[in-house]
């Protein structure tokens, strides 16, 4: 589901840039830099400054001096100012050789200083993301963004390899300490058949030892699957939840920092795949709006219509629902239907009032749900017990699904089935469970 923001674009026509810089040709065919940084016009004055740099004996950057303003045309500069201004969401081109003698190979640095509208004085200096140099702990102007590529390049080329984590090298997974150990599930995994829903258990720890292995080294670039969305649920983790999160069942951020700097070493790119402007059905308001409807406040982030009718038709069911059933998860009552498609409806004593209560949607194929307990949902289909073979699309299967319920208006459904059941002949009765 696409989250429907405002995003309040100019009138102008002019769209934003939020680029913070980069190489672009002049109109004679000259390297320039275009600068841009985002701020509120209407309380700062924001002006660029460049810095010229060198390297120590370990290869760290360090600053050696703010380089000043001096261009050929003179109107270009603020008196006063080392650097540039800037208008907020407009791109600012600099030449970088001509207007403060850096040459074309040259590393130099960057960063933004800040006035309070109108006034000379408490400024702040902020940087972007990307490389730094950070000496805010000597004085808090010491912070700068830090470029080193500027050395003319051709495109990289090379190949490319695509890499599901669930089901790449699943032999290797972490231990608690992050180390890459045999995986001890691995008799059953191979006996698995992988489907369009369940797991079979592969992460990072996959890749990183292709990675110790040379198995990687003919490539240029690998592409995974999303890595941060924070989706522990679906093998394939489109289903957004927080995108600044990592997938838990592929790794932590440790993990991922290990595995860059392996890739970095042997000058290979990853890319992670990902849909980065949706909320996946985990979404907690997403979720918020299946429970509430038009009452939750979300109710306008999503374009929606018709969910009261069909909830359950957003990827959750296929075009089959002869394998669709479900059961309740922290129930107030058990529910047992009789051959006559009556339902006896008792206290649960297991219930516990200070817990939420859920229905669960899966798949009767793949779960045995009996054996499971009553507060425990189905988080994903286990590769153990998903040898189906006529499970490979979509349509095929059903996807592990709970979303939060009010067990009394469930009650109140089940009373309603009970009365059609009387109502209709034996062969068309509804089984409580069925799809």
């Amino acid at each position: 589901m696409k989250v429907n923001l405002n995003l309040n674009q100019p009138k102008t026509g002019n769209k934003i840039n939020f680029e913070g810089y980069k190489p672009v040709k002049s109109q004679y065919g000259d390297k320039e830099y275009e600068f841009n940084y985002v701020y509120d016009n209407d309380k700062y004055d924001c002006y660029l400054e460049i810095f010229s740099v060198d390297r120590d004996t370990n290869g760290n950057y360090f600053i050696t001096g703010t380089r000043k303003y001096n261009p050929i045309n003179p109107d270009n500069v603020t008196e006063g100012e080392d650097g540039i201004k800037l208008e907020s969401g407009k791109a600012t081109k600099v030449d970088l050789a001509g207007d403060f003698g850096i040459g074309s190979d040259e590393a130099f640095a960057y960063h933004y200083k800040l006035y309070p509208k109108g006034t000379r004085t408490k400024a702040k200096w902020e940087i972007e993301a990307g490389n730094i140099i950070n000496d805010a702990y000597k004085n808090s102007w010491e912070i700068y963004n830090v470029v080193t590529d500027r050395a003319s390049t051709a495109s990289k080329g090379g190949a490319m390899k695509l890499i599901i984590p669930d089901i790449n090298n699943v032999m290797w997974v972490y231990d608690d300490k992050n180390n890459i150990v045999k995986n001890p599930y691995i008799n059953q995994v191979k006996g698995a058949s992988k489907t369009f829903a369940n797991k079979i258990g592969g992460s990072l720890a996959g890749i990183e030892k292709d990675i110790d292995d040379g198995k990687l080294d003919n490539f240029t670039r690998i592409i995974t699957l999303p890595l941060f969305t924070d989706d522990s649920l679906t093998a394939h983790a489109y289903w957004n939840k927080n995108c600044m999160q990592m997938v838990q069942s592929l790794g932590n951020i440790n993990n991922y920092a290990s595995l860059q700097k392996k890739l970095f070493a042997k000058g290979i790119n990853l890319v992670s795949d990902g849909a980065y402007v949706n909320e996946g059905l985990e979404g907690i308001h997403f979720k918020h709006i299946l429970q509430w409807g038009t009452q939750s406040p979300y109710m306008n982030w999503f374009k929606i219509s018709d969910l009261q009718s069909g909830p359950l038709s957003l990827g959750v069911f296929g075009k089959q629902t002869k394998h669709v059933t479900h059961r309740i998860v922290n129930s107030k009552y058990t529910f047992e239907q009789n051959p006559d498609g009556t339902v006896k409806i008792r206290r649960n004593h297991l219930y516990t009032s200070k817990e939420p209560t859920y229905i669960q949607i899966y798949d009767n194929r793949i779960k045995n749900a009996e054996k499971m307990s009553n507060e425990e949902l189905i988080r994903a289909y286990n590769r153990i017990n998903t040898d189906h073979i006529d499970i490979n699309t979509h349509n095929d299967t059903v996807v592990p699904y709970s979303f939060r319920i009010n067990p009394e208006t469930y009650k109140k459904n089940v009373e309603t089935l009970v009365e059609y059941n009387k109502k209709v002949r034996p062969e068309e009765r509804i089984r409580l469970y069925s799809g």
